[in-house]
């Protein structure tokens, strides 16, 4: 369970560490519930469950079913309804022998549209571009570097229109996943392209590895964001997040499996 400002959140997971229910609670009577049906790690039915004054809406309730085809390279359909049984879209999502998606086949009663997702290799570099009805959106390029030592991830993600970059985000993240750095880019005109808008780097405590300090900068300011945390013993987890200068704070109540006791 996770206390923040406008409510709580409570997460159960399975046994595998798989998410199989989330409540989103604003208010003793107004929430919402997302089920998760899964058959191993294969996601079957994701449904979101409104209430509104303690009672069901059924209106603004919806299931996305999905339906995986296998017998060659994947295809995963998935149906999205209202718990009134209003037809609301279709997804097609298709893959190559690589697993990576390729397609993106999206119906309603509206129109049909089809995104597609292309991949290029070069020196090290793999660039994703999705294009929706041939006209290119967003690029992915991924990459790594070294940086004292310890091998990097560089994630870099550029928003297009009419095929010129809008906006840009860069992630640099380690070894382990550990998010390092972030860097916000927007459209310059007077440049005629991108410019550094803000940038943040992420240092981490040592001793438990959660995140302690975020350095935030801008072209014109520098600030920075320290977190205190308070665990909840051997397993090691936190309890208590306290955001300062902002002077927020989230909370967590955590409920753990029973590992069973093996017989002698």
């Amino acid at each position: 369970i996770v206390v923040t400002k406008y409510g709580k959140e409570e997460f159960n997971f399975n046994e595998a560490g798989f998410l199989e229910k989330s409540v989103t609670r604003f208010s003793e009577n107004d929430y919402s519930v997302t089920h998760y049906k899964l058959k191993g790690d294969v996601l079957l039915e994701k449904r979101y469950e409104n209430y509104i004054g303690g009672e069901f809406d059924k209106g603004t309730s919806l299931a996305h079913i999905f339906t995986i085809d296998s017998s060659k390279n994947k295809i995963v359909t998935e149906n999205i309804l209202t718990y009134t049984k209003k037809f609301l879209d279709q997804y097609v999502y298709t893959y190559n022998e690589k697993n990576q998606l390729i397609s993106i086949k999206r119906t309603n009663d509206e129109n049909i549209s089809n995104t597609k997702i292309t991949y290029i290799e070069k020196d090290g570099e793999l660039t994703q571009t999705n294009s929706l009805e041939n006209i290119p959106q967003q690029t992915i390029r991924t990459s790594t570097k070294v940086e004292d030592g310890e091998q990097m991830h560089v994630t870099l993600i550029k928003k297009l229109y009419k095929g010129d970059a809008r906006e840009a985000i860069e992630t640099v993240k380690d070894s382990s996943g550990r998010l390092i750095k972030k860097r916000f880019f927007v459209l310059n005109p007077d440049a005629k392209g991108l410019a550094l808008k803000k940038s943040e780097i992420y240092s981490y405590a040592d001793s438990t590895g959660v995140i302690d300090k975020i350095v935030c900068k801008t072209d014109k300011t520098s600030f920075e964001k320290t977190y205190i945390h308070q665990f909840d013993g051997e397993n090691g987890n936190w309890i208590k997040q306290i955001v300062s200068p902002d002077n927020t704070y989230t909370t967590r109540k955590i409920s753990y499996y029973i590992e069973p006791k093996q017989e002698e």
